[in-house]
């Protein structure tokens, strides 16, 4: 049997999954591992665009400073989460003139899973795989993992890295800032700052409904001075 070259792009397939060694970070994490599993799905990808040198990847990370050998290793390792999205953009983006409880009603059958500050978080990153640039992944073989429960928006992170110490670094900010909670968004001023822009962002959300409601009544969306007499009913 001919054994397919993983050092090259071109042979990636749905789960294959890489080794990606942390070190010279003069962090805790030095000497650690991130998994990364390829997870082109359609239907979890299902609005991204499908550039061949541009893959999806979840991301785990080890504990133990040993490289998983077979799938119940792979599944005992914590996804990295690499980004996170306001509650009250759980159903962007709208079609069209749509408003938020329409657009609610068409998405009524997605499961979220925020945690207690109603953030959602998205754990698949989009790599580009630039010409010339050497990687250091380590294939480990082909697994299909446990996904996790995660928002899957319009898009997943987009991440251009020139080389592993970049890749590393960023995945190891995102492991500090979501999974560990160290960045701003669990801070005191943070939670307060992000409760604040979801709020005003739902106001403004339920004003562009009473706007469509007008153009749908009128043919013309409202004017300025329209939209103040809209406002003070």
């Amino acid at each position: 049997m001919v054994q397919v070259d993983k050092s090259k792009l071109k042979n990636w397939e749905i789960g294959d999954s890489f080794a990606v060694k942390i070190e010279n970070t003069n962090t805790e994490y030095d000497g650690q591992y991130f998994i990364l599993i390829k997870c082109e799905k359609e239907e979890h990808l299902r609005h991204c665009s499908r550039e061949t040198n541009q893959p999806y990847f979840y991301v785990k990370i080890t504990t133990n400073g040993c490289i998983p050998q077979n799938i119940e290793e792979i599944n005992d390792l914590e996804f990295v989460k690499i980004t996170f999205q306001l509650w009250n953009r759980r159903f962007y983006p709208f079609r069209g003139m749509e408003t938020y409880r329409e657009a609610r009603w068409r998405q009524r059958h997605i499961k979220f899973y925020p945690d207690e500050y109603k953030y959602l978080f998205t754990y698949i990153i989009k790599i580009w795989i630039r010409r010339g640039i050497k990687h250091k992944f380590q294939y480990i073989g082909n697994y299909d993992i446990k996904l996790p429960k995660e928002y899957i928006g319009s898009s997943p992170l987009f991440e251009l890295y020139e080389n592993n110490e970049k890749l590393v670094d960023r995945l190891i900010k995102f492991y500090n800032d979501f999974n560990l909670r160290k960045g701003y968004l669990y801070t005191e001023e943070g939670i307060k700052q992000i409760k604040k822009t979801n709020d005003n962002e739902l106001k403004v959300i339920k004003d562009m409904d009473k706007y469509i409601k007008e153009y749908r009544k009128t043919g013309v969306f409202p004017s300025i001075e329209r939209i103040k007499e809209i406002d003070k009913l």
